[in-house]
């Protein structure tokens, strides 16, 4: 153990689905429901109506679900798009004495969570699933619009010096058997390939870990999806 490399995952604020909130109402609220479990109202007063996102964790099982995602309703995505693109620019310097305490022992590496993660955190597993199929242009709609902000987070990233490695999250979402090899070729490649490109234009590696069934996907590299 002691002459292992130290890899430190770490996770910056991006806010909620990449915009800055602060100017509006939103909180959440957490209740006991049973000795063993609680549950969470998260909520957010968006220009067009109140939005809600219901989850429970089990203290027992030490599992986190989500009981009602933030779009369900017919008006829900509309009060979503009404949010304000604003950016997030989280603060850098926890990161950055992370960094500097671990130096030449091994890595802190920043995981950053893909386009389609957040249309996931829309949605939800079953959701998303069937929107691909009734929804689909919306889908991709949805993912370019949180693409375009994670390239401006990402950017802001890189040019405050963040790397040398990077980690994407969410490539999982979009894997069999909920979604087939060309949902991830339509929802997951074209634009996890741009934010490699961004990273690796500045000369910074970027790590890609994904679980699922992912033999079929073709992907062309290791067979966990790990991508340097």
């Amino acid at each position: 153990k002691e002459h292992a490399d130290i890899v430190e995952l770490f996770g910056f604020d991006t806010g909620r689905f990449l915009s800055d909130l602060s100017a509006l109402p939103h909180g959440h609220e957490t209740r006991q429901v049973t000795e063993d479990r609680t549950e969470t109202v998260s909520w957010i007063e968006t220009p067009k109506g109140r939005i809600e996102q219901l989850a429970y964790y089990s203290k027992s099982q030490q599992l986190s679900m989500v009981r009602k995602h933030w779009v369900e309703a017919p008006g829900d995505l509309e009060k979503v798009l009404s949010l304000p693109d604003t950016p997030v620019r989280p603060d850098l310097s926890s990161y950055l004495a992370c960094r500097e305490a671990i130096g030449a022992r091994g890595l802190c590496v920043p995981e950053i969570p893909n386009a389609i993660s957040f249309v996931h955190d829309l949605l939800g597993t079953e959701g998303l699933a069937i929107w691909s199929r009734e929804e689909r242009s919306t889908v991709i709609q949805l993912t370019e619009r949180f693409n375009a902000r994670l390239e401006s987070h990402l950017r802001y990233l890189l040019d405050h010096g963040v790397g040398p490695v990077l980690a994407l999250l969410g490539e999982e979402y979009i894997t069999p058997p909920m979604h087939s090899p060309k949902d991830f070729h339509e929802f997951v490649v074209p634009y996890d390939r741009r934010l490699v490109e961004m990273i690796h234009a500045r000369g910074s590696l970027c790590r890609i870990h994904c679980h699922g069934r992912i033999g079929s996907l073709e992907r062309g590299k290791d067979a966990d999806l790990v991508v340097w």
